[in-house]
């Protein structure tokens, strides 16, 4: 091979890694200030937030609902939707919003189209949140039901039912 084949095929190279750059660019931009685990568990705090009996990341609900892998796609896309949409109506990332900056974006989340990610992103890792947080005994300390209610079955389950 000669010096101007090998300078021509160099120089292909050089484009097409710089045209493979800015098409990466293009469909997945990169945000300096985004922190993915940040934005999640602020998301999950403001859920189910600490008051006098443990808040959701008190008792790990954050890590729990990420172990399962049908929530990684939509946690990823609803947080970057997160930080998306505070930067365009605050100027801020979604971590540094103010409280009532933050319950408004959870409002226009929870009011989107059903099949929107803001609403599956809301209305998924709600519902999700809250299970995860009252099957966990903890999430009850401090409250008039501290154990489970029949925590020995109902002992009259194979009787028959009389009505009066």
């Amino acid at each position: 091979m000669n010096r101007r084949v090998l300078l021509q095929r160099l120089s292909g190279l050089g484009l097409l890694a710089g045209a493979g750059w800015l098409f990466k660019q293009a469909l997945f931009p990169h945000y300096p200030d985004f922190d993915q685990q940040a934005t999640w568990r602020v998301w999950i705090d403001h859920l189910i937030p600490e008051d006098e009996t443990p808040g959701a990341l008190s008792l790990g609900i954050d890590a729990k609902i990420l172990e399962k892998p049908e929530y990684l796609d939509l946690v990823e896309k609803g947080t970057l939707w997160l930080y998306k949409t505070a930067k365009d109506r605050f100027d801020t990332p979604y971590t540094a919003l103010s409280e009532s900056e933050t319950e408004s974006l959870i409002a226009m989340a929870s009011k989107e189209s059903g099949d929107s990610i803001p609403n599956s992103f809301f209305l998924y890792t709600r519902l999700e949140a809250m299970k995860l947080y009252y099957a966990d005994p903890r999430s009850r300390v401090g409250t008039v039901w501290e154990q489970n209610p029949q925590p020995a079955g109902h002992p009259d389950f194979q009787q028959p039912c009389h009505h009066a």
